[in-house]
């Protein structure tokens, strides 16, 4: 009787073996992003290939692999505008707040991160002045 795993590295088996090579170097150069056996399989798969191929289009795909990684990092770390800054303290209710989390949900981190601190000190304004007209209408 097979387990779960060997049913699901079958299947990756026959599903890879329909794949091109540059994609199989894709999986095997980017472990990170997929399950063990998901590698495995497509290691296994490589290796039934002609390695002169193989070998001819893996500085290739190693090399878009790299550019992609740099793209995403530039993106991840591109700084907030000053406009924007400026928006999320004042509108530092739900009009920051989405546009904080729609920052985040494409890969831009630094400017989500930036865009919280801003909708923070939007927030502590409001409170200081809350305080500070409390402290002066007793007087």
């Amino acid at each position: 009787m097979s387990t779960r795993a060997d049913r699901d590295l079958e299947e990756l088996r026959a599903q890879y073996a329909r794949w091109s090579t540059e994609e199989l170097l894709r999986v095997v150069n980017a472990p990170q992003d997929y399950r063990e056996a998901a590698v495995q399989a497509a290691r296994e798969t490589l290796a039934q290939r002609d390695p002169r191929d193989v070998a001819a289009l893996a500085t290739t795909v190693v090399a878009e692999l790299n550019q992609e990684l740099d793209a995403t990092h530039n993106i991840a770390e591109e700084p907030l505008g000053p406009a924007a800054k400026a928006l999320c303290f004042v509108f530092c209710g739900i009009p920051g707040i989405v546009f904080a989390a729609l920052q985040e949900s494409k890969g831009r981190s630094r400017r989500s991160r930036e865009a919280w601190t801003w909708i923070a000190y939007g927030w502590l304004m409001r409170v200081g002045y809350i305080v500070l007209a409390v402290a002066l209408s007793r007087l």
